[in-house]
């Protein structure tokens, strides 16, 4: 049973089973409160300009039937409660991982999605089978990823519109629609040479995280290092009757101390200020 009520700020709440409902823009915006599930042999329409907001560790589970079909104009946004665009009451800024993501189940009947925006999710969409088609889809700042069938990744690259046909393009996922003549030259430079831009970010994050703290972990042994050669020569100055007899078999043991400390110092900056890189880099990853 659809458990769904209109609050004071006219936004409509949903959660539980909403196998039959047809949403339209006029009960925007639709807050997900709780998981939504649509079932076997149930059929769900999401309208042109309908716009859902999902809280925390909340998303949509189709078992059945669910056809989202917006217009360009009019796009069905799936997006984060806390995206200020759509939730002027938001006190939070949007983040990738703020809500699970549309999850297509392995004996789902039809999964369809047009003129669609989703975005701030963790998985997107996830399909375990293979009727889940795609036309004109946007998708931004998922954490994950964007798209999987049968739990492989397929390209999609942010704010590019996408595209994939279902069970028809079960061996091939087709190919992201080319910008149309009103995307800057930037983006079209990014549609046309897919092969300069990271076709697996995910690959790209682990890589720059994975370098950040092992360079991190270098930077504590470095400069555990240098606060060991610092004290070294502390106590030589402090205490030079103690080095005595070392001074006068190397002379110039003052200079190799202050040097050793000198090294470990700008080695141990230098780690920190790399692993900073990579973490920032991390970070861009999410942005771009």
């Amino acid at each position: 049973m659809a458990l769904f009520s209109i609050s004071i700020f006219s936004e409509t709440t949903l959660r539980g089973d909403i196998g039959g409902l047809t949403l339209s823009e006029q009960g925007n915006p639709y807050v997900i409160e709780e998981d939504i599930i649509i079932p076997q042999g149930k059929r769900t329409t999401i309208g042109p300009g309908c716009v859902l907001l999902f809280k925390s560790f909340t998303g949509c589970k189709v078992d059945g039937a669910l056809v989202a079909e917006g217009t360009a104009e009019k796009p069905v946004v799936f997006t984060a409660v806390n995206n200020s665009k759509y939730n002027p009451s938001s006190q939070q800024l949007p983040n990738p991982f703020d809500w699970n993501g549309i999850l297509i189940g392995a004996q789902a009947e039809r999964a369809e999605f047009i003129n669609i925006v989703l975005e701030y999710s963790v998985y997107g969409i996830k399909s375990q089978s293979k009727v889940a088609s795609i036309k004109n889809g946007i998708f931004s700042q998922n954490g994950q990823y964007h798209f999987t069938v049968e739990d492989k990744i397929q390209y999609v690259q942010d704010k590019i519109p996408f595209t994939y046909a279902g069970s028809a393009a079960a061996a091939t996922p087709i190919e992201p629609t080319k910008p149309s003549k009103s995307l800057g030259k930037a983006q079209a430079s990014r549609s046309a040479k897919p092969g300069m831009v990271a076709k697996d970010r995910k690959v790209v994050r682990i890589a720059l995280l994975s370098s950040g703290i092992a360079l991190t972990g270098l930077g504590v042994g470095l400069t555990a290092n240098y606060i060991h050669e610092k004290q070294i020569l502390d106590d030589m100055g402090s205490n030079p009757a103690k080095y005595a007899d070392q001074l006068r078999e190397d002379p110039d043991l003052w200079n190799t101390q202050t040097a050793k400390k000198r090294n470990a110092g700008v080695f141990a900056v230098l780690t920190d200020v790399a692993a900073g890189l990579c973490f920032i880099g991390f970070s861009l990853t999410y942005v771009f």
